[in-house]
């Protein structure tokens, strides 16, 4: 359970670590145009 704990923890860092990068991405392309 504890390790099962530890990988949703950083699977939801993932996602949040994605959304921002997405983010930052999609504010990019109209500026490297």
């Amino acid at each position: 359970v504890h390790g099962k704990a530890k990988v949703v923890e950083q699977a939801q860092a993932a996602i949040c670590h994605g959304s921002l990068l997405q983010l930052l991405y999609l504010l990019t392309i109209p500026i490297a145009e």
